[in-house]
Parts: C-alpha cells; sequence; structure tokens
C-alpha cells in the first residue's frame, strides 16, 4: 500500500512536470498569432505594421542575400527603407508556412520548418519557390518581436544521415 502511494505520488510528479502549462500554451499561440501576423503586414505590403514585429535588434538573413541585414547596425529609417525597395521591385509576395513548429523557451520563441515563398516581380516572371526557415522571436514588454530570420534553400541531395 505504501509502496503504491509512493509510485501513484511520482508519476503524478512527472505528469505535472512534463504537462505543458497553460501559460506556455498561450505564450506559443501568442508568438504564433505574432509570426502569421507578420506574414499578413508582408502580404499587405504594409511597411509599419510588418516592421512593427521586428525587434530594434533583429538580423534577417534571406536565401536571395549574402550578408545579412543588421537591424541594430544601422537606424530604422535604412532597415525601412531596404523594406521599401523590396515593395518597389515586386507586385507581390507571400510566404504560406508548410510544414512549421512552435516552441516558446521562457521568453524566447523559435518557429522552424518548410515554407513556400510566392513572388511576382515588377515586370513579371513571377515564381514560386521552397525554403527551410528559421525564426527567433523575443517577448519584450509583453510583445513577440522577431530577431533573427533564416530563409535557405532546401538540400539539394537526400541527407546521408538517418
Amino acid at each position: 500500500d505504501r509502496t503504491m502511494q509512493i509510485a501513484t505520488r511520482i508519476i503524478l510528479a512527472l505528469l505535472f512536470l512534463l504537462m505543458p502549462s497553460s501559460a506556455v500554451a498561450s505564450d506559443e499561440a501568442e508568438m504564433k498569432s505574432a509570426f502569421l501576423n507578420a506574414l499578413t503586414e508582408l502580404k499587405d505590403r504594409d511597411l509599419e505594421g510588418f516592421l512593427s514585429y521586428w525587434h530594434p535588434e533583429a538580423v534577417f538573413l534571406a536565401r536571395d542575400r549574402l550578408f545579412a541585414l543588421d537591424r541594430g547596425a544601422s537606424d530604422y529609417d535604412e532597415w525601412a527603407r531596404d523594406v521599401d525597395r523590396f515593395f518597389a521591385r515586386t507586385i507581390s509576395a507571400e510566404m504560406f508556412p508548410v510544414d512549421v513548429s512552435y516552441r516558446v523557451l521562457g521568453d524566447m520563441g523559435i518557429i522552424w520548418g518548410r515554407a513556400r515563398f510566392a513572388v511576382d516581380p515588377v515586370g513579371g516572371g513571377g515564381s514560386d519557390f521552397d525554403s527551410r526557415l528559421t525564426v527567433t522571436l523575443l517577448k519584450t514588454d509583453g510583445k513577440w518581436q522577431i530577431v533573427t530570420w533564416h530563409a535557405s534553400a532546401p538540400p539539394i541531395c537526400p541527407s546521408v544521415l538517418p
């Protein structure tokens, strides 16, 4: 009887530790919403709205960039000009999460997986392409903001690792 009580307490303690708390689930939902809202602002070509989801010290590395765009090393106007130039060169741009996972670790969130980008440049020749994606967000003053964004081309050969 005493052994059964101890075993029951241990199992309940483990379940309590392993079950995600409602606060973590709430943070994950808020983080996911911030990420999807940023994608909506991109699709809607709302420069101010899109940039409002980016942390002042953010770093962006896209699959078509050799070097990262470092918001912390530039002022807001320079960052805004770069995004505005992208909008000027495109008729539309949209990202569709395909197989994306979300994880919250305290005040940091990680998003990773695959996404499909659809870009229609001015002058025609639109394209859709797949990309691997890693996004890190930080919860600052109750708001989730993008700190890093990295998109890269999927591997061209199958992995040799299991």
